[in-house]
């Protein structure tokens, strides 16, 4: 997808929260929500609730039209109050938003990651429906849900909560033992899940104003335990030999069909796209194929996470495996690990006495995310901190004290020694896999034209700190795509188009899954990922 030229844009500066940049020709409304600036509003950008009010302080808004000025009042409007879904855009605006009608501030770029993706290309699908559907992926640590207008295909909003599950296992092999302990875990694992996608979907239509009857259809991905824990299936097979799915075709049914309990009410058909292998699930085929579509002759896409899933293809052949990576890509076991929160610290530079980081959301550091953790790394191998076999070296930089490198002023959050152990062993898993894949495809690093880099790191992976890391391979910064959520674009793709879903099928059953434990040369290979470059 060519790439927007920059003077095209639309500035629009928010009093009291920063600066964004739109396409002109759409409303404020649908700009500032694909910036993460969530305004009140109940009628679908209609212009007949009057609640997504803005003040204009600089700028040409455009006159309001009657029915506008009728709702907001003349005084309101000579104050320079406006509907900001009635504005369109096409020059330059300074606003202000009062705090009540601010229904959310996303800091973690959650819909840039996902409709700003290279890979979301809506205008291939022509959509022909009535009413409203969803988009479900369903990742280790977080759920994340759009709805989408079915006519026009258009996203109107996402939003996410954490995975319902984490209280059994952080780790999907965990759950898995939970699931089938033989008690009546299985029931409240899988009772728990849906109560929490159901109430999702709710508040999704909820705060767009679309009635609950309107909403036909979800299309949900996940990896290949939850696929099998969300259809109450047989987890047997997933953690005994032969380690494999109960089933790799489209699952399309009601609610009903599942008896699912504890549940009031969800869409009348429920879409679930086929995994691939017993732990590259939905989220890797419907994210392999958004790829694949891209017509890229040779490539890779690498979806980094708790269960980090990866793909090699090199012409019509496709080579698929998982790498056990762990959790800490996601802030799990690193000891001020967070998710990609306010106030996780998400870029760290490593001054020769200082240490300089940003938060998200600009607020006072609370923990550190992926993006941050894969920068500390990077910057203390930069400087000398660590060695290439990860020992720390004590006494070797000022902000290094006895427990860790001080990423804050006040000392609360730190990097320690364990810490980088953590994300030693996750990059010699990933990078490992990869190359086990490309030496099976006959590939070597130079060969591949594009790295599709998708998953917990969303668009702000600074890839110079992966590739130091030797998490990422040793190639020009040009190959590498930061893809964000390509699981969302895919299951959205699956809901625009029964002809891309039919298509995920038909590649599921295509692609040849390898399973990295049974390779001899792997012990090896990860051995030698182990250092740092």
């Amino acid at each position: 997808m060519a790439k927007r030229d920059q003077k095209e844009l639309v500035e629009i500066k928010i009093e009291g929260i920063g600066t964004v940049k739109s396409a002109p020709g759409i409303n404020l409304r649908e700009a500032l929500r694909g910036e993460g600036v969530f305004l009140d509003g109940t009628c679908a950008d209609r212009g007949d609730c009057g609640r997504c009010v803005v003040r204009i302080i600089e700028g040409d808004a455009g006159a309001p039209e009657k029915p506008e000025a009728g709702l907001l009042g003349k005084e309101a409007v000579s104050a320079g109050d406006r509907l900001a879904c009635r504005i369109i855009l096409v020059s330059g605006l300074r606003i202000g938003i009062d705090e009540e009608r601010l229904l959310e501030l996303d800091r973690t770029g959650r819909w840039k990651s996902t409709f700003g993706s290279v890979l979301w290309q809506p205008e291939r699908f022509v959509p022909d429906e009535e009413g409203y559907g969803f988009a479900v992926d369903i990742g280790t640590s977080s759920v994340a849900a759009s709805l989408h207008d079915m006519q026009t295909g258009r996203p109107m909003d996402i939003i996410s909560t954490a995975n319902p599950l984490v209280p059994w296992g952080e780790d999907i092999i965990s759950r898995l033992g939970a699931y089938h302990s033989g008690d009546d875990t299985s029931s409240k694992m899988r009772a728990t899940l849906w109560k929490s996608i159901s109430g999702l979907l709710k508040k999704l239509c909820f705060r767009n104003d679309v009635l609950w009857s309107r909403a036909s259809r979800a299309v949900l991905v996940g990896n290949t335990a939850i696929h099998h824990i969300a259809l109450g299936l047989d987890v047997k097979s997933l953690i005994e030999p032969p380690f494999g799915p109960e089933l790799t075709e489209i699952v399309v049914c009601s609610p009903s069909e599942l008896e699912i309990e504890a549940v009031s009410s969800l869409p009348p058909q429920l879409a679930f796209p086929p995994p691939i292998g017993g732990f590259v699930g939905s989220d890797a085929s419907v994210s392999l194929q958004a790829a694949l579509i891209q017509g890229r002759p040779t490539g890779a896409i690498i979806d980094i996470g708790t269960n980090c899933e990866i793909a090699v293809w090199q012409g019509q052949k496709i080579l698929v495996a998982s790498a056990a990576a762990g959790p800490a890509f996601e802030g799990g076991e690193i000891h001020n690990g967070m998710r990609a929160d306010a106030g996780a610290i998400y870029q760290v530079r490593l001054g020769k006495s200082d240490v300089k980081v940003q938060a998200i959301g600009g607020s006072k550091p609370v923990g550190i995310c992926g993006t941050g953790i894969v920068d500390v790394v990077s910057e203390m191998v930069r400087l000398g901190l660590v060695d290439r076999s990860g020992l720390v070296h004590k006494d070797s930089h000022p902000m290094l004290g006895k427990e860790g490198l001080i990423l804050d002023e006040s000392g609360s959050v730190i990097f320690t020694p364990q810490d980088v152990e953590a994300v030693q062993k996750a990059k010699a898993a990933v990078s490992a896999v990869l190359a086990l894949l490309l030496g099976k495809i006959g590939l070597d690093n130079g060969n591949l034209e594009t790295i599709y880099v998708s998953g917990a790191f969303g668009s702000m992976l600074d890839v110079k700190s992966a590739v130091r890391i030797g998490l990422l391979p040793n190639l020009p910064e040009d190959r590498f795509v930061l893809s964000g959520n390509s699981a969302l674009v895919g299951a959205s793709y699956c809901l625009l188009s029964p002809e891309f879903l039919d298509d995920v099928e038909t590649l599921a059953g295509s692609v040849e899954f390898v399973p990295v434990a049974d390779e001899p040369d792997f012990e090896e290979i990860y051995i030698e990922n182990l250092f740092f470059r």
